[in-house]
């Protein structure tokens, strides 16, 4: 393995290690749950709804609340209140991650509420 490769190793290793620190610190999870939650709420019939994560735990979390109506260990609906606009999530372009290294985890996902 060469020293390039190593570092490059490296550098994903405390990058991933930064994230889920900080993750935690700001209690970044249960931010989300919350958000989806109250908005979902003040939200009107018809209303969208569009939200970017940019990890896939948040994303699980988003693409299962658009799709079920719930997030574990908060409330659950009896109906679906959400329609999925796109079934699939909206990555970035090639060219934008040319553009925009940093948007290389992006994923977007739309819903509107029914």
């Amino acid at each position: 393995m060469c020293s390039s490769d190593l570092f490059k190793k490296r550098k994903r290793f405390f990058a991933r290690l930064f994230q889920s620190i900080r993750i935690e610190v700001n209690n970044e999870i249960n931010v989300l749950k919350d958000f989806l939650l109250e908005s979902s709420k003040i939200l009107l019939t018809g209303g969208r709804m569009s939200v970017i994560s940019y990890h896939s735990i948040e994303d699980r979390i988003i693409k299962y609340f658009f799709k079920k109506g719930i997030i574990i260990d908060k409330i659950s609906f009896k109906t679906l209140p959400f329609r999925m606009i796109h079934k699939k999530v909206i990555k970035p372009s090639f060219q934008e991650i040319i553009n925009n290294p940093r948007s290389r985890s992006a994923r977007l996902r739309i819903a509107e509420k029914t």
